[in-house]
């Protein structure tokens, strides 16, 4: 198996924990069709994100701008979140701004390729992705984003939370375009005792919660453990914190 594929991969199953953390993996049960839908969504995303750190040598604050591109299309279009109790302009601002921030930038988007170099260094030489392979993974990524809006549950929000998402993404999408025409060399990879721990130390939590998560409780348009929720928003929090400190006193967190 090539490097891209072991990379994305591992990118899946720390996704996946993480996913299982909030709903447990008694969810399995309750609805088998789900882990399909979301190994296939996160395969074709993470298929994608890597082809696009390769080609234009993306680094931390880079992923994060485009993880927030891409977290809104998944928040508005998969699970409706941004539309929980809106509060400004048809959309809920402080979920946007944690979720895509915390969760699509720092945990699912940084974090998750750090381990995944950790795990299985990355060869910034392989080829890249063709035409028909973007056009092939955007076709399934549309498709599982239509399965998602099949759900009764998923709230389709109102017109005016529409135009402002809209507008989010245009402003979101340049600029990661201008930050990633700023950019030219690769950073090397260099593992880091910190950095480790917090990743291992993320999937072990979410782990753990999958395992012991009884899950049950409907939260907005999910099945989800209240109880874990709480552990793994905290968790998570920290993390993050942990990372932006991290990245301050220290260095650039390594894609």
């Amino acid at each position: 198996m090539s490097n891209r594929w072991k990379i994305i991969l591992i990118a899946v199953a720390f996704n996946l924990t993480f996913e299982y953390s909030l709903r447990g993996f008694v969810n399995l049960k309750l609805v088998p069709g789900l882990i399909l839908l979301l190994g296939v969504t996160y395969f074709s995303l993470f298929t994608m994100v890597e082809d696009l750190i390769v080609r234009y040598k993306l680094k931390d604050y880079q992923l994060m701008l485009l993880a927030f591109f891409y977290g809104t299309i998944y928040m508005t279009w998969a699970s409706g979140s941004i539309f929980y109790q809106p509060n400004w302009r048809g959309i809920n601002i402080g979920l946007l701004l944690i979720i895509n921030i915390v969760w699509w930038g720092a945990i699912q988007g940084v974090l998750t390729f750090y381990l995944a170099n950790k795990i299985s260094p990355r060869d910034w030489n392989h080829p890249q992705m063709s035409k028909v392979g973007w056009a092939v993974n955007l076709i399934v990524s549309l498709v599982c984003l239509r399965i998602f809006q099949l759900s009764p549950v998923v709230p389709h929000g109102s017109g005016q939370g529409q135009v402002t998402i809209f507008v989010i993404l245009i402003i979101s999408l340049v600029l990661t375009i201008i930050s990633i025409k700023k950019n030219q060399e690769t950073i090397n990879f260099e593992s880091n005792k910190v950095l480790d721990t917090l990743a291992w130390g993320s999937w072990a939590v979410f782990g753990l919660s999958a395992i012991f998560n009884k899950g049950g409780e409907l939260v907005n348009s999910s099945i989800l453990g209240s109880a874990n929720l709480k552990i793994i928003i905290l968790w998570t929090l920290l993390v993050a914190l942990a990372m932006l400190i991290f990245r301050i006193v220290k260095k650039p967190i390594p894609v």
